[in-house]
């Protein structure tokens, strides 16, 4: 199990439970820090493809929400918390889907 499979567990058992403020932020800085690794190379990759292409303008936008969710703060309330390690979740499955073996085959 990969660190960014570990983590992405680690977010969904605390999703079943009751779980802390501190718990929260640190999983949302660690989904936030595979976020940050995996953007670079989902970023090229949409640059090769045709601007102006529906692939492109999609893609795109859903990477502009990636990076805003990545970069807004853990809210003060529990539940919206929890919502917003769930949105950083999704979006580090997403990338992981989409371009993590963009990310494996640099590393190698």
């Amino acid at each position: 199990m990969s660190v960014a499979e570990a983590t992405l567990a680690t977010s969904v058992a605390l999703s079943d439970t009751r779980a802390s403020f501190p718990e929260l932020i640190e999983a949302a800085t660690a989904l936030k820090a595979h976020i940050a690794d995996l953007l670079p190379a989902a970023e090229t990759q949409v640059d090769g493809l045709w601007r102006g292409g529906l692939e492109w303008g999609s893609r795109r936008a859903r990477l502009d929400i990636v990076r805003r969710h990545a970069a807004d703060d853990v809210p003060s309330a529990p539940l919206s918390a929890q919502v917003h390690v769930a949105l950083l979740r999704r979006d580090c499955v997403w990338l992981l889907e989409h371009y993590g073996a963009a990310l494996t085959g640099a590393a190698s």
